[in-house]
């Protein structure tokens, strides 16, 4: 069987060749005149920020609408160099377009305003208020009302494998399915500040993801006064008890 020539490595290139390789099970030689494959979506890190930025531009964000930022990222001045569009800025703890207050965070979700109009959630994590915040400020730019989002954000349940609690024996127990160095390090972080006792973390050290960063969360592991749990799983599960 004769082999299939895809000629350029961008979006559809890249997505066609591979689509042929699994689904059809052809052979595919694909060929870029460039050094890399992605086309101008190519990205890389940045040698002296350390950002992962688009070498051809973040032209996904440039719009004549909205760009949505995080002002509270050490990253967000980076980016906000680059963005040639309007501007949204959302946080907690710098002054922001979309200014969040916490008023309670605790083992059962938090509660906190923007602009002092009042949310209250069953997620856990400060990083979880962060998340809401970019839903507003979508909101926000489209000129739509907080109450539809508050009435769901209130009734909405954690989803399966992220930040779940559950109690036994006195003891509470959150179970989180992060994989990634981040995800490890916020999900530590918001138990860190609920424990009131002892800290128990067991860590799943197996799988293939982000296996270059996994220094960095021994690192992390080490700045944390906890009694620390290390498996073997073939897949990265936080079981963080308190």
């Amino acid at each position: 069987m004769k082999k299939i020539i895809v000629v350029g490595s961008g979006f559809s290139g890249s997505i066609i060749a591979r689509k042929i390789a699994e689904e059809l099970n052809r052979e595919v030689e694909l060929i870029e005149r460039r050094s890399h494959i992605g086309g101008n979506m190519y990205d890389a890190v940045d040698e002296k920020t350390g950002v992962l930025v688009q070498c051809y531009g973040p032209h996904y964000l440039n719009t004549n609408k909205y760009s949505i930022i995080n002002i509270d990222d050490e990253n967000s001045k980076e980016f906000i160099k680059h963005i040639d569009s309007n501007i949204l800025t959302y946080g907690i703890e710098k002054n922001a377009d979309i200014k969040g207050e916490i008023l309670r965070i605790d083992s059962n979700g938090s509660l906190f305003t923007v602009n002092s109009f009042p949310f209250s959630s069953k997620l856990l994590g400060e990083f979880n208020i962060y998340n809401c915040l970019s839903i507003i400020s979508l909101l926000t730019v489209y000129n739509l009302s907080y109450l539809d989002f508050a009435i769901f954000i209130k009734s909405m349940n954690p989803i399966d494998g992220r930040m779940n609690k559950y109690t036994y024996n006195d003891m509470n127990f959150v179970i989180d399915y992060a994989h990634t160095y981040s995800a490890v390090k916020e999900s530590i972080n918001c138990v860190r500040k609920l424990a009131k006792k002892n800290l128990y973390i067991i860590l799943g050290c197996g799988g293939n993801r982000e296996k270059e960063k996994r220094y960095m969360i021994g690192s992390l592991l080490n700045e944390i006064n906890a009694n620390i749990i290390l498996t073997i799983f073939f897949w990265y599960v936080n079981f963080i008890i308190w």
